[in-house]
């Protein structure tokens, strides 16, 4: 049986809320990192831009919070 993947919205909650106690917040860091260079490649080809916008606005909206 296979399941749909997590929204990755819901991955990058989890692990920045566990930044710094679950989750080295220096590996979090680096992953929200690369994950915006990969999205952003790849949007349009793998990723709808649908998509890649609603993650990236999200993660913008954290950087200034």
């Amino acid at each position: 049986m296979s399941h749909a993947p997590m929204p990755l919205v819901k991955v990058l909650d989890i692990l920045q809320s566990g930044a710094g106690t679950q989750f080295d917040s220096q590996v979090v860091a680096a992953f929200v990192q690369c994950l915006e260079q990969i999205l952003l490649r790849y949007r349009g080809s793998h990723f709808p831009p649908e998509y890649v916008d609603g993650v990236m606005e999200r993660l913008q909206s954290r950087e200034t919070a």
